[in-house]
């Protein structure tokens, strides 16, 4: 079973209402400055630098995105190598930017977004930061947009299947090996 379901509505939602994800340990409030929206996002900063200078991982690799996803690697996620973030995750990243400003945005294939965060559905997490509806699936392809001067996208809205359930769900395996992101959960 999955973690989230369709709640079957699809409607265009208005990029500043969205907010990345936050997960307990794994998202540094420090690195998002206190601020999940996706306009302030890490994917939006790299994006405007990549859209400026084109793939130079000099300037990338001091985005507060690569820092993130470099802080992922010191935290126990251990695909997240600077080789992965360079050769394999960065190049996914910025083909789907181009593919997005070149074809423009399938909306047959729409973000997920959530109400109420994942995090606060499911486990009962109140934080000031997580407020407002998070994407679920979508990041890169909502910060594509806002780059590109675009304001809004196609999205369809999910729920939690278990809400209040403490299930791990997918996160359980995925989240195995950072140290404290279950305890964080518990007592935030």
């Amino acid at each position: 079973m999955s973690d989230i379901r369709s709640t079957g509505t699809k409607e265009k939602v208005q990029l500043e209402s969205l907010h990345i994800r936050y997960i307990p340990v794994v998202t540094p409030m420090d690195i998002y400055e206190g601020d999940l929206s996706l306009m302030n996002s890490p994917h939006v900063e790299m994006l405007e630098l990549y859209m400026k200078h084109g793939f130079d991982w000099r300037k990338l690799k001091k985005t507060r995105y690569v820092k993130e996803r470099q802080r992922r690697f010191k935290i126990g996620m251990s695909r997240w190598t600077d080789g992965y973030i360079l050769n394999v995750h960065l190049p996914k990243r910025f083909k789907t930017f181009e593919s997005i400003r070149k074809h423009g945005y399938d909306k047959r294939q729409p973000i997920k977004i959530l109400e109420e965060p994942f995090w606060t559905t499911r486990f009962g997490l109140k934080n000031a930061w997580v407020d407002g509806v998070e994407i679920w699936t979508g990041a890169g392809r909502a910060a594509t947009r806002w780059v590109l001067g675009k304001r809004a996208i196609w999205a369809e809205w999910y729920e939690d299947t278990k809400p209040g359930s403490m299930d791990k769900g997918k996160f359980d395996k995925k989240l195995m090996f950072v140290k404290g992101v279950w305890n964080a959960t518990h007592k935030e």
